[in-house]
């Protein structure tokens, strides 16, 4: 399927390995600037001395549109299930770089069995990118999430408007969930990042935007050979 995404593509140069999206962008420049690791996704794995970082860890590839004074890059997302729970958790891994970029294309691939889903992908797309949390949400949420999972909160005041209990309740939808989980896997921005106006600013502008692709085959007669090779 990834593929049949880049080879129908010909006017995108395409990334692929985790060496390659590393080297584009820590050579990008932005207006003037550079991105420094802190911007791109990764993931965190082990814990001291032996801690490491993986970055561009979904392996989906992305789209380079240069010439014709046009810098827009395209994220290829693949859908695998109807619900949109892993595709929020890729959008906030990668909303930091989203946020340096000057324009993006975030494109939606569906397998005909999939398509069906399309609107809650583009709702979710529009529910974690375009919809800021208060500066007050942010910190209760963040509170909530270190006493849930045994944080240190020596520097984090508890919200005096709100119980855990309270909090739980508050803090069970889609997004949350999917904010908990990058949070989790190494990220502590993803929680502040969430009251930033800068993502609804460039689809509000057209400089961000979402693209649904319907991929034109079936795929299904190849389910037996998964994990073969």
């Amino acid at each position: 399927m990834l593929l049949d995404i880049v080879l129908g593509d010909k006017q995108h140069t395409w990334l692929g390995t985790e060496k390659d999206k590393l080297a584009y962008f820590r050579a990008l420049d932005i207006f003037g600037r550079k991105l420094d690791d802190e911007y791109f996704p990764r993931l965190h794995f082990g814990q001291g001395p032996q801690k490491a970082i993986r970055y561009f860890p979904d392996k989906l590839p992305i789209g380079i549109e240069l010439g014709n004074g046009r810098y827009r890059h395209v994220f290829v997302y693949l859908a695998r299930q109807s619900l949109p729970h892993d595709f929020r958790v890729w959008l906030l891994r990668h909303g930091n770089l989203l946020r340096g970029l000057r324009e993006w294309t975030v494109r939606i691939v569906f397998p005909k069995r999939f398509y069906t889903s399309k609107a809650l992908s583009l709702w979710a797309f529009r529910d974690d990118l375009t919809k800021r949390l208060s500066l007050s949400t942010v910190g209760a949420f963040e509170w909530y999430l270190k006493v849930r999972h045994g944080h240190d909160l020596t520097y984090t005041k508890a919200p005096t408007y709100m119980r855990f209990e309270e909090a739980a309740k508050k803090f069970r939808g889609p997004r949350f969930e999917a904010l908990e989980q990058v949070w989790l896997n190494g990220d502590p921005t993803v929680v502040h990042s969430a009251a930033s106006t800068i993502l609804a600013d460039q689809v509000g502008r057209g400089l961000g935007r979402p693209e649904i692709v319907l991929l034109p085959h079936q795929y299904l007669q190849l389910t037996s050979l998964v994990g073969v090779a």
